[in-house]
């Protein structure tokens, strides 16, 4: 599955808990209503949960089933650049959960003398719920297709996209033989030159598709070899770069399991 293909899986989840939580309050929400103390707490808790573990464990393992293919990373080929992508776990994950909540903000009342829901009558109402719910679906399709966070490599320079910022930094500006792969609970930084000549620590986006430590070797290899920066972005280098061999890719082993490894040329240049 292409990150693409998750990105689909995440629209389709979603909407999926969105139809789940419905479901609750029309369908689940009414037989609960026969029973009565600990046993209707427990069934209508029983249909939450079952609501919003449904689509966040499928998309769960669909990420895991996509990961487990590219991991430790993936580098994509752009026009004259190369794209360490932003991954859909966190944005994936969020309108999973922002859609199942959202299908419980739709207004709704029991009918009365009847064991049944419907839509809320009162007009203000409907119109303050409907804003709200329009509020929560931009949030959820906003954290699903954000492009960012991303790094973007150029012959020039090394490029952080943060979610609301970018940073670019001249390959001349890092400090030679860095960065090292960061321990378990470290965040990945670049040492950068300060304004006063000194070594400042900048973060390096989290959320892409690669582990901390296939993206060290990715900037430590070209901010220590200006030769080949000039390549960057084209489909001979990228060879280079995963082929056997390449800089990220181990020696021996099984390719796909070894840190630095990527799988595929991914040309977006088009």
């Amino acid at each position: 599955m292409s990150r693409r293909g998750l990105v689909i899986s995440a629209l389709l989840l979603g909407l999926a808990g969105f139809g789940l939580r419905l479901l609750l309050v029309f369908w689940w929400q009414p037989l609960m209503w026969r029973l009565d103390g600990m046993k209707l707490f427990v069934g209508f808790a029983l249909g939450l949960a079952v609501a919003i573990a449904v689509p966040a464990a499928a998309w769960f393992v669909a990420f895991w089933l996509h990961w487990r293919k590219i991991r430790p990373g993936i580098v994509e080929m752009r026009a004259g650049r190369f794209v360490v992508p932003n991954s859909p776990a966190y944005g994936g994950s969020q309108f999973v959960l922002f859609m199942v909540n959202a299908g419980g903000l739709v207004p709704t009342e029991r009918v009365p003398g009847h064991d049944t829901m419907r839509i809320y009558a009162d007009p203000a109402l409907l119109i303050v719920s409907i804003g709200t719910l329009a509020v929560f679906l931009l949030v959820a399709v906003t954290f699903l297709f954000w492009p960012k966070p991303r790094i973007e490599l150029t012959p020039a320079c090394v490029e952080f996209h943060y979610f609301l910022s970018r940073r670019a930094f001249k390959w001349e500006e890092l400090a030679p033989g860095g960065p090292q792969a960061p321990s378990r609970f470290q965040k990945l930084s670049v040492l950068v030159r300060g304004p006063r000549g000194g070594w400042m620590p900048t973060t390096v986006p989290a959320i892409v598709l690669a582990e901390r430590g296939f993206i060290a070797s990715l900037i430590r290899h070209y901010a220590d070899h200006p030769a080949y920066r000039a390549g960057i972005g084209t489909a001979a280098e990228h060879a280079r770069l995963v082929g056997p061999g390449g800089p990220l890719r181990s020696p021996s082993g099984d390719p796909a399991h070894q840190p630095g490894y990527a799988p595929a040329i991914v040309d977006r240049s088009s």
